[in-house]
């Protein structure tokens, strides 16, 4: 008995065929899938790029396009804005022309003592001046002759230059446009300066000649 099932043990079994087939299906399965994945894999991932790259196109496209809109909105609404304020000083020009030709502006110049005489033509000019000035949302109407004289100004007292043209404190700029106006008999206009402010803000002068009926300047209208 003992030779026999020695004999038998050098044979495989039936189940033993079996498992190695099995495994052997198995790893070859596994081979297939593992291959069948990898190429679906690659397929995805070279297939993908076209539409990664048309989609990153797409959206920079998109953003260029809203960038570029809202540049081109930006500009019209600035340039609508520079108009509005262009309309808006050629306004203020014609307005500071109109008080200038105002026959009490001209009594205010040739009778600055009345200026404060309640009644009297140069004291009505004054009065129109004021409400011009709070009107045109100016920080200052004067008037002054033609040696430089501040005959009129709507500050307080104590805040008046007494003269444009030789008083030390007075703004550059202001200095500057009233020598020119009353040189030149032009309507002056300085634009706005920096250096030249008011509770913080920049300011700007616009100077009108006074003009005499033989063409000669005989004093300056000025907006602040």
């Amino acid at each position: 008995m003992s030779r026999r099932s020695t004999k038998d043990n050098d044979f495989p079994v039936a189940s033993d065929i079996g498992q190695a087939a099995q495994a052997g299906l198995q790893a070859e399965h596994f081979t297939r899938f593992s291959l069948r994945t990898t190429i679906m894999f690659w397929f995805l991932a070279i297939s993908l790029i076209p539409v990664v790259f048309i989609s990153l196109v797409g959206y920079h496209n998109a953003v260029q396009n809203r960038v570029e809109d809202f540049t081109l909105r930006l500009l019209a609404v600035s340039e609508a804005e520079k108009q509005d304020l262009k309309g808006h000083f050629k306004n203020l020009q014609s307005e500071l022309a109109r008080q200038a030709w105002n026959p009490q502006t001209r009594h205010m110049l040739d009778n600055p003592e009345n200026i404060s005489n309640p009644g009297q033509p140069s004291w009505e000019g004054a009065k129109l001046l004021k409400v011009f000035k709070i009107e045109s949302n100016a920080q200052d109407i004067l008037l002054i002759n033609q040696q430089g004289d501040v005959l009129f100004s709507c500050l307080p007292e104590q805040e008046r230059q007494s003269n444009l043209l030789l008083s030390e404190t007075v703004d550059s700029s202001l200095k500057t446009i009233s020598r020119l106006a009353l040189d030149t008999g032009e309507r002056t206009f300085t634009g706005f300066n920096q250096r030249s402010h008011r509770g913080g803000l920049p300011l700007a002068y616009h100077a009108e000649p006074i003009k005499g009926i033989d063409g000669s300047v005989r004093g300056l209208l000025i907006m602040e």
